[in-house]
């Protein structure tokens, strides 16, 4: 009698397992219908789903970051976390993908989802920003997928080495925009070939702006090597040179510009002292480039004329140096930069000389030429007590204002004018 009553009991249990099962199954199928039901009403109350594509799809653009990354917790993949509908559009915009900052070792996976991510930008040109701070196997695999069809490319990567394998996966056609950063203080972190940079920009036929940052070198470029670039427009080197007492230790990227000429030139940035006087300005002959904007740090530079005769089409200056500035400021008195428009100086001031920018800026302003702003600034604040010494020229430079020339001259802090 036990063991039948064992089994009778076993059989229930079954039974109600089997039962059981059913219900879950029933709840299943009933919460699903209640999702799609809730979906269904979320598309009818959604404001978003009742706007036209698009409307829905620029709301979505706008709200991307400023740097994109692989996070659930922000846009785009914030969007296919919320609803159906926001996950389909989101799904079907190619320009929420074209974009994504890479900025951490490439691990296992990592390269999978990047080829997804950027699978969704169908035939749209990549934003690519590769900021690597260890060395990663996935690399070299990573960037042969992708890069050549960046049209901008953002380097920051581990080792010159790593420049290197992206420069072997050249020519890049559609590339528009590129910026190189170097890494670390050490001699083997900053030890770039001089030649990928080089090759870079020759392989890049489309170029229009380039920055290179804080990227120094060792080795010469072969005196044989000449590269036209015909596209380039905007170029900049930032970054300062290591070594002791003010000597350079390292060349900087501006280097480069020996062996360069870029006839199309409209924006050139220079914040080092690592191109001598005759390599900048017999560059600047060799281009014969438009250029309107031009900005330079320099410790030292003699026979300023010549080489602001090589820039007449100059309207923007910027000056970081002392003496180089009011040796600028002497020749804008007269009839060097006529297109200039406006004229930026950091420097240290020499209040001696002040009577000379008032007398410069005056005889400008006199010929009926195009000057509108005129700034020195340097970075301290040197008393208000001492100002009286400039009352004479600071009453004729603010009549200059009210003649219309914008002028600021004095610390950060405060316009004397």
């Amino acid at each position: 009698m036990a063991s039948l009553a064992v089994a009778n009991l076993r059989t229930r249990i079954d039974e109600l397992s089997l039962a059981i099962d059913r219900q879950r199954e029933v709840l299943k199928d009933l919460e699903n219908q209640k999702s799609t039901v809730q979906g269904d009403l979320n598309a009818i109350l959604d404001p978003m789903t009742r706007l036209p594509v698009e409307i829905s799809s620029d709301i979505m653009l706008r709200c991307l970051p400023t740097t994109i990354q692989p996070d659930p917790r922000a846009a785009p993949m914030l969007f296919l976390n919320i609803c159906r509908s926001w996950s389909t559009i989101a799904l079907s915009m190619p320009a929420l993908w074209s974009s994504i900052q890479i900025d951490t070792k490439i691990r296992e996976g990592f390269g999978e989802l990047v080829d997804r991510w950027l699978a969704r930008a169908a035939t749209r040109l990549l934003f690519l920003s590769l900021h690597v701070a260890e060395p990663s196997p996935g690399f070299t695999a990573l960037a042969r997928r992708h890069v050549h069809k960046a049209q901008t490319l953002d380097l920051q990567l581990p080792s010159p080495s790593y420049l290197r394998e992206v420069t072997q996966l050249k020519p890049f056609p559609v590339l528009t925009t590129l910026t190189i950063f170097g890494r670390g203080e050490d001699r083997d972190d900053l030890d770039y070939d001089v030649s990928e940079c080089v090759e870079m920009l020759r392989s890049a036929p489309n170029l229009v702006a380039c920055t290179f940052n804080d990227i120094y070198y060792f080795d010469d470029i072969p005196t044989s090597l000449m590269v036209t670039q015909s596209s380039l427009k905007r170029l900049s080197f930032h970054g300062y040179p290591f070594g002791i007492d003010s000597e350079p230790l390292y060349s900087s990227s501006a280097y480069i510009l020996q062996h360069f000429t870029l006839p199309a030139l409209e924006h050139l940035s220079i914040s080092c002292d690592e191109i001598s006087r005759d390599d900048l300005c017999a560059f600047l002959a060799r281009s014969s480039a438009p250029l309107k904007s031009l900005c330079i740090s320099t410790r030292d530079f003699y026979d300023v004329e010549h080489l602001l005769q090589l820039i007449p089409t100059v309207t923007d200056l910027y000056l970081w140096s002392q003496d180089f500035a009011f040796s600028v400021i002497t020749a804008i008195g007269s009839s060097f930069l006529p297109n200039i428009r406006n004229l930026m100086i950091y420097g240290n001031p020499v209040r001696d000389e002040y009577a000379q920018v008032l007398r410069a800026l005056s005889a400008r302003r006199a010929t009926g030429t195009a000057l509108q702003s005129f700034k020195f600034l340097w970075g301290w604040d040197w008393g208000k007590e001492q100002d009286d010494e400039l009352s004479e020229i600071i009453a004729g430079m603010r009549q200059l204002v009210k003649d219309g020339m914008d002028i600021y001259i004095g610390p950060d802090s405060r316009n004397l004018v």
